[in-house]
């Protein structure tokens, strides 16, 4: 499974305050589960935000995927847990941060501890351009397929379709751009094709 983001490291905690970006969203993330997982460890996502309403969006976007409790920041800024409707699964790591609470700070440091059970992952990609170079040789024969079979599009022999990754809510998307037409992929989707 192709994984472009970086592991999360302590010293993304202050840079992450000094911009700001004080709110983090956790999720499991199965493209941390590639070929080096560790045993008994768990990947998770985490995903910054500036502004405490972008992140209960996504929080709720990705808690309808895994336990039946709701870990969320409550109108206090504490982090608080909710029952949720009978029959709807949510993902058990499924939280907000808050990077200036201090009990969020030393949650978040004890999971970043190497002898933690999680691996935990950032939304920020190293080298954007790297990564577009990886996923342009990695999948071209599937970005050709799925440009063949999901559009109308006729791109000249000398033309280069350049995919772009696009984060939604830890999802990982491809989007790529021809003749002022956008289509956009799950990685996922892509590849399985």
């Amino acid at each position: 499974m192709f994984n472009p983001f970086v592991k999360f490291e302590p010293r993304f905690i202050p840079g992450f305050r000094k911009q700001n970006k004080r709110y983090l969203v956790s999720q499991t993330f199965t493209r941390g589960d590639d070929l080096f997982k560790i045993e008994g460890k768990v990947s998770l996502m985490l995903t910054h935000y500036d502004d405490l309403e972008k992140a209960k969006v996504h929080y709720n976007a990705v808690a309808n995927n895994g336990s039946k409790k709701q870990v969320f920041v409550d109108e206090n800024g504490n982090l608080s847990n909710a029952k949720t409707k009978k029959g709807v699964k949510k993902d058990e790591y499924a939280a907000i941060l808050d990077l200036e609470k201090d009990e969020h700070r030393k949650k978040l440091e004890e999971m970043l501890a190497p002898d933690s059970k999680y691996v935990i992952y950032s939304s920020l990609i190293g080298d954007p351009k790297m990564v577009e170079t990886a996923m342009d040789r990695l999948f071209k024969q599937n970005i050709k397929k799925y440009i063949e079979r999901n559009t109308n599009w006729r791109i000249p022999r000398d033309y280069t379709i350049i995919p772009r990754p696009e984060l939604t809510f830890g999802e990982l998307y491809i989007v790529m751009k021809f003749a002022g037409q956008t289509a956009r992929i799950k990685l996922e989707d892509l590849e399985n094709i």
